[in-house]
């Protein structure tokens, strides 16, 4: 069934109305495109807000580990240097206490040691003292020349002249 209907209008009002109904329906699609566009410009506002907060406090974190970081690796850098300039100094320290405990292990009692010299960078052992008699001193050259960081220990035949009371100056070489 068609629905009744009773127009009492004229067809210019008609026409007129249709118009009129057309700009309200066009009226009210804008308006609800422009209270649509509104509340995205202000959803869109409101996360730039958010977004320029966490990149404000992101970038101030990222400055402060920077710095953090760049401490230690001044630090670290400067513990390197330490290390490195320790490293240079233990390959040119050589540990005398063993050897001079070694070397007075192999003095004879009757021999007094006046001197003792080593020189580390010609390698050269330096002995000076007095020896009660030329058997002491004959000893004391027979033992030092068992031992293993010692070799070309020479006594001038110029000392073995006296027989008590021999002063004495060996030099010899370290291994």
């Amino acid at each position: 069934m068609y629905p009744i209907r009773l127009n009492l209008l004229s067809p210019n009002k008609q026409s007129y109305l249709k118009q009129l109904m057309f700009s309200e329906f066009l009226k009210n699609i804008v308006e609800t495109l422009l209270i649509f566009l509104a509340v995205t410009g202000i959803v869109l506002l409101g996360a730039d807000w958010i977004l320029q907060t966490y990149f404000t406090s992101l970038s101030e974190n990222l400055t402060a580990i920077s710095n953090q970081q760049l401490n230690k690796n001044t630090d670290l850098k400067n513990i390197n240097g330490i290390l490195l300039q320790t490293e240079k100094l233990q390959v040119q320290y050589t540990l005398w206490v063993e050897k001079i405990i070694t070397i007075s292990d192999a003095v004879p009692p009757g021999v007094v040691l006046t001197q003792l010299t080593l020189d580390a960078k010609n390698k050269t052992l330096l002995l000076g003292g007095v020896a009660e008699t030329r058997e002491n001193l004959l000893a004391l050259q027979k033992n030092l020349e068992a031992l293993p960081l010692l070799s070309g220990i020479n006594i001038p035949i110029s000392q073995l002249s006296l027989r008590s009371n021999l002063p004495f100056s060996i030099i010899g070489t370290l291994e």
